[in-house]
């Protein structure tokens, strides 16, 4: 019996902003070699630089609000906001809406309530700020 060999494929930011074409062109191409397939995906075209910071113009991103006590949380709310538009765009193609902007919702509420708790342990002043810092970053790059 042969074994078929597992692939890792890596799908780029700015291409998942064309997911509607990347469907049945690469991961659809073939309907024989759709299985023993990995997809590493990288965030959206432009929501990392949300998240973290602009990679080219520096505009700080809810990660830079958060670590300078500024409203992060009305970034996130807004990050929400653009996730469920990227999400409209892909109803036609069968996502479920419902679903999907019930994922977004979760998950960027529940970074909300972790980075407030990160928060209460960095008033506390009893642990390193860059450790809770470099985590809460982590944090936020993971919701992309």
């Amino acid at each position: 019996m042969s074994k078929k060999k597992l692939r890792v494929e890596k799908i780029g930011g700015t291409s998942m902003s064309n997911f509607e074409e990347i469907m049945p062109n690469i991961i659809l191409q073939n309907e024989k070699d759709i299985y023993n397939r990995i997809y590493v995906v990288s965030a959206y075209g432009g929501i990392t630089n949300d998240l973290l910071e602009h990679k080219k113009n520096k505009k700080p991103g809810v990660y830079t609000q958060f670590a300078k006590h500024q409203d992060y949380r009305k970034s996130l709310q807004q990050l929400k906001k653009k996730l469920y538009l990227l999400n409209e765009n892909f109803v036609k193609i069968g996502l479920d809406l419902e679903v999907a902007n019930s994922f977004i919702e979760e998950r960027i509420d529940t970074a909300t309530e972790i980075l407030e708790s990160i928060n209460s342990l960095l008033a506390s002043g009893y642990v390193k700020r860059e450790e809770l810092l470099h985590s809460a970053r982590e944090l936020l790059a993971s919701l992309g």
